[in-house]
């Protein structure tokens, strides 16, 4: 099935380049970057997971959820995004990473990337003594837990009909409903500390451009391929490979010059900071670390990184159920954390370990024993599988009372699961796609996950600080998280006349020196032909004959006519159309050159001097113009008219066969003349075409345009009149 829609596949450099427009140029979105000293620069990812949201028409966001209280892995935290396949995806992972480093700072300490240490910051950093609830009081004796939110403020951008360009870069902000005059300090000082330690935060700027670039497309009504968008959101080898992204010439990449610095006072004397120079003077040092509440784990860390205390707990689950004549009467499952002591190495299966669990366990017997209702069969088996990471012993024994007191055969069955770290093994008799919550529309939670080891992935533990002595570090609430949800766009009125840039084309890259534009490409470069039907057939075949003056000559029979299809410039005419004032559409004749056996092929050939075929697969082309004729009544453009014989003075056929292209016309606003002006480069200011009329140097009417999008070709029309050249008439 063809794809419609054009893809941006570019590979710019990782850093350094800021998005800072978007421009449609002859019917192309252009999206413009400038030199940006330390911004991680979109990818290709980046720019189809924002379509996707523009085409679903959702902001992305993300939130930790806590693991509700009986879950195996309560007191962790579960990654939350919406919508829910942003899973896995680079915009994903930007929101999960802002929202851990938003809460790092929250804490005063930095994770490292396994989140499994907080440390302080590093020497150079500008944020040592940062940010604890005591020097940012809320009104009461208490930390703050209220809610921890970065939210994306107000755009200022400038809006043409063809461009938007971004004024300002947005506003990135922390709320704490209970503690305000932290969300103060904090989204004050936000641009420093992106700059100097957090380039996530640069990062999570950049997209939240992009989704509006995304939407303003979508609003222009540019088609995006969603071949390449399944490609970049759903995995690897989804789309079509039919373009490949390369790199830019380095030479054409901007380089920044007289960019302004945020300040780097960002270390602030906080009442923390005093009292922990005071203690490291006394020789006490500084411990970081996670706390798992469901487990009791933990994990504390010095400054410098080396451990100080770890905690471990093996993890149980006891599965027990009886039967009697198998139907169950009783079952009971049980889940245990035994907890280690401290600085204990976690326990792995050996050979040793699994020769004292034998030693406990009963042997397997089948014997006969008496009771109080006297002798019964008692069969005990016991079956063990050992491995590095897990330990599961089932014991299962059965009873059966003798005659004369024959009763129904009683069966209970223990299961003992032992691990560390095997959740499957521990909990493959549970379901890990249990609900952990509820969304605020009482819509449940539910990990759609096909493990309990991914179920495990996809959690995090509760980040802590510790202090010796404690003083008290604020703890952010589960509840926080990184939200574009709502985008204000602030606009600014077109200024009267924009500049104008001579953009030099490099491929799909353009440059024009203090700025570098990557152009999209089309999922379909080609279009293709087929028969028209008969009702077709005679349509056009009545529009040929009925514009023909038979002044010259009389009209030729239509032999064949063929319909185009060309998707990408049935987009194109229609993108441009919808920038104009007036939409109105007309049919117009297109006389040109063909080159080869149309009727007999039956589609179109690659040869470079069929004007018939190049146009209809590729559209009209500036380089082609004064190729044939250099006489250009009003200039430089693309002529066409109502009437065949008019057209039919610019054709030139082979084997006695000539062609002309029937087309779709959005003329829009036409500036009339009856003399000739060959200096206009294009409509004046006001106009979109320029209408030709019957006067004083023409004797036919003509529509000239200047921009190949305004022209749809729909149909080629065969015909038989001399297919040598013709002499070209200036009328």
């Amino acid at each position: 099935m063809e794809d419609e829609g054009c893809k941006f596949c570019f590979k710019l450099p990782k850093d350094g380049l800021a998005l800072r427009s978007v421009a449609i140029v002859e019917g192309v979105p252009e999206l413009r970057f400038d030199a940006s000293p330390k911004v991680p620069t979109i990818t290709e990812e980046d720019a189809a997971i924002a379509c996707r949201l523009a085409s679903e028409e959702k902001r992305p966001e993300f939130f930790y959820i806590g693991i509700p209280f009986g879950h195996p892995f309560f007191g962790r935290q579960y990654k939350n995004y919406r919508p829910d396949w942003l899973r896995g995806t680079s915009v994903g992972e930007l929101l999960s990473e802002s929202d851990w480093a938003m809460k790092c700072l929250h804490i005063g300490a930095r994770s490292n990337e396994s989140k499994t240490a907080f440390m302080s910051w590093s020497k150079t950093s500008q944020l040592q003594g940062l940010a604890t609830w005591p020097d940012f009081p809320s009104g009461e004796d208490n930390p703050s837990v209220g809610s921890v939110i970065m939210s994306c403020e107000s755009v200022k951008v400038q809006k043409g009909d063809d461009f938007l360009q971004f004024l300002e870069e947005p506003k990135m902000k922390i709320e704490d409903q209970t503690n305000p005059l932290y969300s103060r300090f904090i989204t004050e000082k936000l641009p420093s500390i992106a700059y100097y330690d957090e380039p996530l935060f640069l990062k999570m700027q950049e997209i939240l451009k992009l989704i509006l670039v995304a939407e303003w497309l979508k609003e222009k009504g540019v088609k995006i391929s969603q071949q390449w968008i399944e490609q970049h959101t759903t995995g690897p080898g989804v789309g079509d490979s039919s373009f490949r992204a390369v790199e830019p010439p380095s030479k054409i990449i901007p380089r920044p010059t007289n960019v302004m610095v945020p300040s780097s006072d960002v270390a602030v004397k906080t009442r923390e900071a005093e009292q922990y120079r005071f203690l490291a003077e006394c020789g006490v040092r500084r411990c970081y670390g996670w706390h798992d509440h469901g487990s009791g784990e933990m994990e504390m860390f010095m400054e410098d990184g080396k451990p100080f205390i770890q905690r471990k707990s093996v993890r149980a689950v006891v599965d027990k159920r009886v039967t009697v004549c198998d139907q169950e009467i009783d079952a009971a499952k049980i889940m245990l954390n035994i907890q280690l002591p401290p600085n204990v190495p976690t326990p792995v299966m050996t050979a040793e370990s699994e020769e004292k669990i034998t030693k406990l366990l009963p042997p397997s017997s089948n014997e006969e024993v008496s009771g109080p209702l006297g002798p019964m069969v008692l069969d005990v088996k016991v079956d063990k599988h050992i491995t590095e990471e897990s330990v599961e012993l089932t014991v299962a024994r059965t009873m059966q009372i003798c005659p004369p007191h024959a009763l129904p055969q009683m069966k209970d069955t223990t299961v003992i699961r032992v691990s560390v770290s095997d959740y499957d093994k521990l909990y493959g008799s549970y379901d890990p796609n249990e609900p952990l919550g509820i969304t605020e529309n009482g819509e449940p939670i539910i990990p759609q996950v096909e493990s309990w080891s991914e179920l495990f992935s996809r959690t995090v533990p509760w980040p802590h600080t510790w202090q010796f002595p404690y003083i008290g570090v604020g703890e952010p609430a589960a509840s926080g998280g990184v939200s574009t949800r709502s985008i204000p766009v602030t606009e600014t009125p077109v200024r009267a006349e924009r500049s104008k840039r001579e953009w030099v084309p490099h491929g799909q890259y353009k440059s024009s020196g203090d700025q570098l534009a990557v152009r999209a490409q089309h999922g379909i470069s080609e279009g293709t032909i087929r028969s028209a039907t008969k009702e077709e057939f005679e349509e056009v075949s009545k529009k040929f004959f009925r514009t023909w003056d038979q002044r010259k000559g009389r009209c030729p029979k239509v032999e064949y006519v063929a319909v185009v299809v060309n998707a990408t410039l049935k987009q194109r005419c229609s993108t441009y159309r919808q920038r104009l004032r007036n939409q109105e559409m007309e049919e117009h004749f297109h006389g040109t050159t063909l080159s080869c056996d149309i009727k007999r092929t039956k589609a179109l050939c690659s040869v470079g001097s069929c004007g018939i075929c190049g146009i209809s697969r590729t559209g009209l082309n500036r380089g082609y113009i004064k190729k044939n004729i250099d006489f250009q009544r009003f200039g430089d453009g693309f002529y066409l008219a109502p009437n065949s014989s008019k057209c039919h003075d610019y054709t030139r056929g082979i084997n006695g066969y000539r062609a002309m292209l029937l087309c779709d016309v959005c003329p829009g606003n036409k500036y009339r003349l009856r003399k000739t002006d060959q200096s206009l480069q294009g409509p004046p200011r006001g106009y979109d075409s320029v209408n030709g009329q019957v006067g004083e140097h023409l004797n036919y009417e003509e529509i000239v345009l200047y921009n190949p999008d305004a022209v749809m070709p729909r149909y080629i029309i065969l015909y038989q009149k001399d297919g040598n050249s013709h002499p070209i008439t200036m009328n």
